[in-house]
Parts: C-alpha cells; sequence; structure tokens
C-alpha cells in the first residue's frame, strides 16, 4: 500500500499517478467516527492483518493498492477512547491494474456489518501486451526460419553441419574448446561426433555414426533464452519472477532445468567415453577441471556490481551450483560407468528394469542424499527455531519465527559460508511433487519452493524438463519437422551467451534508462535484450565458432 492522496473533510484533490501493478482505492466515509484500515496480502501464508493508516471520520481517502495478487481488507470502527471495536467490514479481491475501486462507509454499512466494492472504471488486461508481442514474435519467428532454410540453400559451401561443430576453424579448435555435457555448453563429444571418431578411428564404424542430439541444443536454448528474459525484467509480470515464498512460476522452472539438461548430457559423454576406452583417471581429470572452471566463473560473474569487499563476497551462485551438481555426479560416474550399455540387455526378461538393475549404485548414492537432505531439513535442530521449520520468517504465522527464514536450509548456508558470503535478499517479503504439496501453494506436506529446493520442487520441474524434452524428441530428431531455430543457436553456445549478457546487463543497447515504463515498455525492451543474444549466438553459429570448457 502506498499512502498518496488523503482527502479530509470533503476537500478533493487530484489523484496519484499510477505505476506498475498498482489500482486506486478510495474509502469514502460518512461515519462520526474514525476508521482503521488493516490488510492482507495471500502471500503472506498465516500472517495477520497489518496496519495501513486511520480513515479520518467524513472524509474521502485515496490509496494505491498493489495488483499483482489478491489482498483482504479489514475496516474497523476507532471510538473517541482509542479501543478497537470489531471489524464491520471485510472484502477479499484481486485488484485489476489500473483500476478505480471504491468503498463507500455510512451509518447503514456500519449497523448491518456490510460493505460494497465498487469499480468505476474498465482497464484493459495488463497482459494484453503478451498477446500482441509474441504474436508479432511468431510471425517474425516464420519469417526468419524461411531466410535462413533460404541462405542454407543458396550457400551449402558456407553453411555448418549442425551435427558437426568440428568444422571450426583450427586456431578455435582447442581441447578447452570441445563442446561439454553440462547445462551451459555444448555436446558435441557427448552425441559420438566426428572429433570423438577422430580421436579413435578404429572405434567407429559408418553404421556407429550419430548425429548430434538436436533437441537437447533446442531445450537447452530455450531453457536459457527464458532465463535471459526473466533476468531483463519479463516486462515487469508477477508470473515472468520468482513467488515471494512457496509456489512456482516460469522463473523458477528454468534453473532445474538446466540440471535436467545436464544430466541428460552426461550420459552420452561418460557413455561415449567408455565405448572408447578413456581411463578413469583422465574421466576424473575432466570432471575436476570443468568443475572448477565453472566454479570459478560464478565467483567471478557475483563480482560484476562493483568492486570487491573479500569479506562480503557471494561465494553461492547459478555456476557455482552447476559446478557442484556436475561434480557429484561427474564422481559417480567415475566411479559406476559401466563398460557394456543398456541396450546390450534389450532382450532379457529383466530388460524393461535394465535402467534401474543396471546402476543400482548411482540409484542408492542418489536416493541416500535425497533422504539425508530431508532428514537434515526436518530432523536437525536449529536453535531457537523449530525443528522442522521451512516458512519464510517475518510476519509468517503471527511473526512467532520472525528470525527462522528458510530454517534448517538457511542454518547449514550460514554455519559453512557465514552471513556475509551468501545472498542476502532472498524471495520472502508431476504427480508424486504434486502429492507432496497436496497441489496446493502452501498446505502441503511439502509445499513448492525454490528456495529451499523442496522435494516436490525438484519432482515436479523435473517432470516438466522431461515431458518437454521428450517432445521436443519427438518434433525435431524423429519426425524432424523443425530443425530447432532460433533456440539452438544459443544452445550451442550457451556458456558464451549466460556469461554476456550477465557481464553486459548495465551496457547500451541491453540497458537504459526508462520513464515510468508501463508493462508494454518493459515487455519489448526484455525481447529486444533477449533478441540480442540470440543474434549473437546465430553470428557465432555462422562463423562456426563453438567455445566451451
Amino acid at each position: 500500500f502506498a499512502k498518496e492522496y488523503n482527502s479530509k473533510e470533503g476537500s478533493v484533490r487530484r489523484k496519484p499517478e499510477l505505476r506498475l501493478d498498482e489500482a486506486w482505492l478510495t474509502i469514502n466515509s460518512s461515519v462520526n467516527f474514525n476508521i482503521l484500515l488493516f490488510s492482507l496480502n495471500d502471500q503472506c501464508w498465516k500472517c495477520d492483518p497489518v496496519f495501513v493508516d486511520i480513515i479520518p471520520r467524513f472524509s474521502i481517502y485515496t490509496l494505491k493498492v498493489n495488483t499483482t495478487y489478491g489482498t483482504t481488507i479489514y475496516l474497523k470502527e476507532n471510538d473517541l477512547t482509542g479501543t478497537l471495536d470489531e471489524t464491520f467490514c471485510t472484502f477479499h479481491k484481486k485488484f485489476t491494474e489500473s483500476g478505480d475501486y471504491w468503498v463507500f462507509v455510512s451509518n447503514q454499512e456500519f449497523i448491518h456489518h456490510d460493505c460494497k466494492l465498487l469499480q468505476t472504471n474498465d482497464p484493459l488486461p495488463a497482459e494484453m501486451p503478451i498477446l500482441y508481442v509474441f504474436g508479432g514474435l511468431l510471425i517474425i519467428w516464420v519469417i526468419g526460419d524461411m531466410v535462413v532454410r533460404l541462405d542454407r540453400k543458396y550457400n551449402k559451401s558456407q553453411s555448418v553441419n549442425i551435427t558437426d561443430p568440428e568444422n571450426a576453424p583450427r586456431n578455435l579448435r582447442m581441447k578447452s574448446l570441445r563442446p561439454t555435457q553440462n547445462g551451459f555448453s555444448d555436446i558435441s563429444e557427448d552425441s559420438g561426433t566426428a572429433h570423438d571418431r577422430n580421436n579413435s578411428p578404429q572405434q567407429y564404424s559408418t553404421h556407429n555414426k550419430r548425429e548430434r542430439l538436436k533437441s537437447l541444443d533446442t531445450f537447452r536454448g530455450l531453457s536459457l533464452m527464458i532465463m535471459v528474459f526473466v533476468n531483463y525484467g519479463g516486462g515487469g509480470y508477477w508470473f515472468f519472477d520468482h513467488p515471494p515464498w512457496n509456489g512456482i512460476t516460469v522463473a523458477d522452472l528454468v534453473f532445474p532445468w538446466f540440471i535436467f539438461i545436464m544430466g541428460t548430457a552426461m550420459n552420452y559423454s561418460f557413455r561415449g567415453m567408455m565405448k572408447r576406452g578413456t581411463p578413469r583417471y583422465r574421466m576424473l581429470y575432466k570432471v575436476l577441471r570443468r568443475a572448477i572452471l565453472l566454479f570459478f566463473i560464478g565467483i567471478v560473474l557475483n563480482t560484476n556490481w562493483g568492486p570487491v569487499n573479500l569479506k562480503t563476497i557471494r561465494i553461492p551462485g547459478v555456476l557455482q551450483r552447476f559446478s557442484l551438481t556436475y561434480l557429484v555426479l561427474g564422481l559417480f560416474e567415475v566411479c559406476f560407468s559401466r563398460y557394456d550399455t543398456p541396450e546390450k540387455y534389450q532382450g532379457r526378461c529383466w530388460s524393461s528394469l535394465r535402467d534401474i538393475l543396471l546402476f543400482l549404485p548411482q540409484w542408492f548414492l542418489a536416493l541416500g542424499i535425497l533422504a539425508a537432505y530431508v532428514c537434515l531439513t526436518f530432523l536437525l535442530p536449529i536453535g531457537p527455531c523449530p525443528t522442522g521449520y521451512i516458512g519464510p520468517g517475518g510476519l509468517h504465522d503471527s511473526s512467532k519465527y520472525y528470525n527462522c527464514t528458510a530454517g534448517a536450509a538457511a542454518y547449514i548456508d550460514i554455519m559453512v559460508l557465514g552471513k556475509n558470503h551468501i545472498y542476502g535478499k532472498p524471495t520472502p517479503h508431476g504427480a508424486i511433487g504434486g502429492t507432496l504439496c497436496k497441489f496446493s501453494i502452501n498446505d502441503g506436506w511439502i509445499p513448492l519452493n525454490k528456495n529451499l529446493w523442496s522435494v516436490s520442487f525438484i519432482m515436479v520441474t523435473a517432470c516438466f524438463a522431461f515431458i518437454l524434452l521428450s517432445i521436443l524428441y519427438l518434433i525435431i530428431d524423429v519426425a524432424k519437422i523443425w530443425n530447432g531455430t532460433p533456440f539452438i543457436f544459443p544452445g550451442m553456445n550457451s556458456l558464451v551467451v549466460y556469461v554476456c549478457h550477465d557481464v553486459f546487463y548495465r551496457f547500451f543497447p541491453v540497458n537504459w534508462h526508462m520513464e515510468n515504463p508501463m508493462h508494454w515498455h518493459l515487455l519489448l525492451k526484455a525481447v529486444w535484450d533477449t533478441a540480442i543474444w540470440v543474434v549473437l549466438a546465430y553470428i557465432l553459429y555462422r562463423k562456426r565458432i563453438f567455445i566451451a570448457l
């Protein structure tokens, strides 16, 4: 709430200018007592109503209200003695952006404990620009795809074979630039491309040649472009941002998708190395090297916002988490990878379970890690906070656990990294996953929560990733009715795009000042910013430059 306009004793002034996600709420009071105004946002779970202001008697009082989530308004009598009577008016509303709402309070409404909320205008939905912008993008996409196809047709000799990034110029082709299997880089070796065949030609024959898994590149590029779009504001829409605590939005899908992509790609990578007879110590070196480089790049990106204070430098981050995840999974594969493949046992009576039976060590370790996470979350004592608390702290549950944000997760982070080296601004102000959260935002056993990476959150996002990758695989690699453009281009140079979008965030033509922007301004800007990196990725693709760790 923002108290911008307060008209007393019938004096009328101009209403305040509205900004994003705001509406007017005017309370016309004709009663002979002051009114206490309280409010409660839907996202504040188990919170007490928050006092907003006192509305003087016989006054017209206008304030700006937030339209992002639903809000419950409470009006209470404040008599001359200053004591509080019962609430005489309560209503719940998800206000419409730029809406003009009025509540009339008279003696009759007070006596009957009844009041009506009226809307005096009918603004267009704030989401309308999305329809126009993405409709236009679809048209541009179709035209661009036609241009690319014509370009390939008339310039075959200059075009790049998408299944063989090894066509890159020799001065750029180094071991450090070979495509990799992690979520932010290329996987040419993971798909059994020419690079591996040239290293060990005796291991391959013509019928073993595999095309690059274009659907995986496309999925990676799609996820990366959603991440860039969200990081550049997403048009200022709440569903393109992370929820305050529990729940899930578009912004929450991207990070788990990258983890899923990394795990999928690692299957190709290690299977290829096992086929070539790569020694396990070389696999270990590869895992350690890439994990260290990813972690280091992530630390560098954390210092992109100004002079570095080593006492408060943030240690966790996106690439750091990828690094640790890759390290753990890589060690699993180094220790337990098999020189034979599941396809070898396809005709056995137990072949339907071969993906479990042949990889029992990995299953036991993964489930053990999951069990340890759950036990630490719900059984670890965390000082003055209740054991098993997974709430946002603050006003939640009548402010009983004000300083207990994230429970055991935050407790362990602070114990290991220190309070000064973790992110200081968290978001609080599928069938198994759905069951765990009871298909509800707050009332499940384990709610969907990206901050905690709850079990239900992992299950649901992994389910989405599996379904989407399966669809892309059928469309792109099987039916071949789409080649993945334009998402396949950033998908093949994802590390470059990710680093550049972070480093150049504050520079023109990516960023510039906008005076009181509306949603459609911010939406066009976010699309423009995202398109810049798609174009960069396409240029790198045309020049046969594929940079990876």
